[in-house]
């Protein structure tokens, strides 16, 4: 037996008989079969059953994780970390965090990580556009980094009307990328297809591949 087998062998029988008997019925289950089990029931059998105890659950043939109250002491004695509380109960750590949001109330907050969000996008917004850099600079993984980009492209899109963002792509002359660059957050696709509508509608003009400038009329307007 190898050190790492040793190891489980001795946290099993170092936890309290009714809690090692628990985790065997975890591990003995696959997920895929407390998820049949769960459909079954319905979101409001389920909830009922949140106020039974894990004893009586297990007589039931049902996870313990369904317990409120045996969750939330598992939960506070692995000291809020999922890992370490799948690690001693035998459930997966996904599944206990999606069943305590859904059914136990648990309200998730991350600090350091709405910090990290926001220094992230502030950072992109004033030019600082390398994702791999970003998630090293702030310690988030590049999905992080990526996820919060996107949203905040998404929310420019949406929020920012044209003049303004005719007035974040100038000045004009100016080439797709240099409009990605200003008024995009590095958005190439997202300030080529803008260009492309403008120039439909007639507030830009295209004067060579890749590369726009306003209306005539404006133009001459803007000249002395």
């Amino acid at each position: 037996m190898n050190d790492e087998s040793s190891k489980g062998g001795r946290q099993s029988r170092d936890l309290p008989p009714e809690q090692s008997r628990i985790k065997a019925r975890a591990l003995a289950n696959a997920s895929s079969q407390w998820g049949t089990v769960a459909k079954k029931e319905g979101q409001a059998g389920i909830q009922a059953k949140t106020q039974l105890s894990a004893q009586k659950l297990a007589e039931e043939n049902l996870p313990a994780y369904w317990s409120r109250e045996w969750y939330m002491q598992q939960y506070e004695q692995a000291g809020q970390n999922f890992e370490e509380m799948g690690r001693v109960t035998g459930y997966s750590p996904s599944t206990l965090r999606r069943f305590g949001l859904r059914y136990h109330g648990l309200q998730l907050q991350n600090p350091r990580r709405d910090d990290a969000r926001r220094l992230v996008t502030e950072a992109w917004a004033n030019g600082e556009q390398n994702k791999l850099h970003l998630a090293q600079r702030f310690g988030v993984s590049i999905g992080s980094v990526a996820s919060w980009v996107a949203d905040l492209q998404e929310h420019r899109r949406i929020h920012v009307s044209t003049p303004q963002r005719l007035a974040m792509a100038g000045p004009f002359p100016a080439e797709t990328a240099e409009v990605a660059q200003r008024a995009f957050e590095g958005d190439l696709p997202g300030a080529a297809a803008w260009l492309s509508r403008l120039t439909k509608k007639g507030l830009l003009r295209r004067i060579a591949p890749g590369r726009y400038d306003l209306p005539l009329q404006a133009v001459s307007e803007e000249s002395p």
